[in-house]
């Protein structure tokens, strides 16, 4: 029978042993000294003299006394020396830091020996996965400055991919920002964390700001443009081409916001005024007019600019009296409907 323990070597008592506290005190001081290992240093020289009883340091490399690696300890006017078993860990005073013996390697310190830098996944007070390789649960999150800038990188790998920062309820996305599926920075949103619509995009070429979702529409004689292109928002007929005939049209508010109206054109009146008329909801707010008996035979410009708050279903219309068959409106004629607020 084997009368050393396997792992740390005890001494144990053997049968009708005399003496059985010389065994037991061996035994004793031994554990003492390997457990809860506290070292002095791993690289000064084993100095007796300068040790106090019990202390316990590691034997540095190339030494005169005892074996590299083993663990040194002073008993009163001598020295012990234990030899560590794999996996053993320590912590140098003089370095404030941990180690663990590695057979092979020696005392390797600990954060080098687990590889923090090259970590396959890592969760803190959450279980990473595949796709969430690093995963944080908590209130806050802080990443700060090392004397100078900090800059957060989000890269990615060609100009189709996304780099982004994606803000969820639920785990549902309800709204990002970022380069998503361009370079161009775009900032959008999601009801149920699908279907996302861009809202505002910036161009990385020219810085240009677009609103994607903006409601504006624009046009000139003959054409107009509506973007983003949606059946309630389409002119009831053609603003500037039913203004050529005097017709009264109409444009239908899509959202509720604040919207900026304006409109110009360039008309040459033989023998009447000209009027244009702002209704909105049925009630005229503008008129406009060019008197043509002062000006008869000249082209004149009619402008109207006007701005208010409006609900989603109002009605704006731009109609003009009947004008003589020899009156004409150019096609410098315009108007435009943008959202502002």
């Amino acid at each position: 029978m084997d009368l050393k323990t396997p792992h740390l070597d005890l001494p144990m008592i053997a049968p009708a042993q005399a003496q059985k506290h010389v065994t037991h005190n061996e035994a004793i001081f031994k554990l003492d000294a390997i457990t809860q290992l506290s070292l002095r240093s791993r690289t000064a020289e084993v100095d007796v003299d300068s040790m106090s009883d019990g202390d316990r340091q590691i034997v540095p490399a190339n030494s005169p006394i005892g074996e590299a690696g083993d663990i040194a300890q002073k008993d009163g006017a001598a020295m012990i020396y234990h030899r560590p078993k794999l996996g053993w860990v320590g912590w140098v005073e003089d370095e404030d830091l941990l180690v663990v013996w590695t057979g092979a390697d020696g005392w390797t310190p600990v954060s080098s020996q687990s590889s923090l830098t090259s970590l396959t996944q890592l969760g803190v007070n959450a279980a990473s996965d595949p796709t969430n390789r690093l995963s944080v649960a908590s209130e806050a999150t802080l990443l700060s400055h090392d004397g100078d800038d900090h800059r957060l990188k989000i890269n990615k790998n060609i100009a189709s991919d996304t780099a982004s920062l994606l803000f969820q309820s639920g785990f549902n996305g309800h709204a990002e920002f970022g380069l998503t599926g361009t370079n161009d920075l775009t900032v959008r949103v999601s009801a149920d964390g699908t279907d996302f619509m861009d809202s505002l995009v910036i161009d990385q070429t020219s810085g240009a700001v677009s609103h994607p979702k903006q409601p504006v529409i624009y046009g000139t004689l003959g054409q107009q443009v509506e973007s983003p292109a949606r059946q309630t928002f389409a002119p009831q007929g053609g603003m500037i081409n039913a203004m050529t005939n005097m017709a009264k049209t109409s444009l239908i508010i899509p959202d509720d916001g604040v919207y900026m109206f304006s409109a110009s054109q360039l008309v040459q009146v033989i023998s009447a005024v000209h009027y244009w008329f702002l209704v909105i909801n049925g009630v005229t707010v503008y008129i406009a007019q060019n008197n043509g008996n002062s000006f008869a035979g000249q082209q004149h410009a009619n402008h109207i600019v006007y701005t208010q708050s409006f609900q989603a279903g109002d009605q704006i219309e731009l109609t003009s009296n009947n004008l003589p068959s020899n009156s004409w409106i150019d096609t410098f004629s315009h108007f435009s409907l943008v959202k502002i607020a």
